[in-house]
């Protein structure tokens, strides 16, 4: 039997805020179809011709309504992920930031909050997230 790949968007960039020991997780809403009510940081798939550094900047300001300096949001791993029907490459970059901000939510998300690693850890953000929000914030 064959299997059919599909791969798009070929790039998933998310980013990881971070304010001294908090990092900012947002809420997808009750009906999201991918996630709901799952805690996520914001990021998404790209658009066509975008590299993963701007497909960063630009969902950050769709989805939190915050305009990223390119020269503070640092790549912090790279994957590859297979998952049925799809394969792309998931980009985690890390964003330091001097002062906490109420970011302005886009539709895909209810709330948002400023938490430290142990309240983290009792979210249902994925493992993989949990674990460079862990690497992150004992820096």
């Amino acid at each position: 039997m064959n299997r059919l790949i599909i791969e798009y968007p070929e790039i998933s960039s998310k980013v990881i805020i971070v304010n001294e020991d908090k990092a900012l997780l947002i809420k997808r809403r009750t009906l999201d179809p991918y996630a709901p009510r799952r805690w996520d940081i914001p990021g998404g798939g790209s658009d066509p011709g975008e590299d993963a550094i701007q497909t960063a900047i630009r969902e950050l300001e769709e989805e939190i309504g915050h305009r990223a300096d390119k020269d503070k949001v640092f790549l912090h791993n790279k994957k590859k992920v297979n998952k049925p029907n799809t394969i792309y490459h998931r980009h985690t970059f890390v964003y330091k930031i001097d002062k906490r901000f109420d970011p302005k939510l886009s539709k895909e998300h209810s709330e948002f909050k400023w938490m430290g690693i142990k309240e983290i850890e009792e979210t249902n953000l994925p493992d993989h997230y949990k674990v460079v929000c862990r690497e992150v914030l004992a820096n």
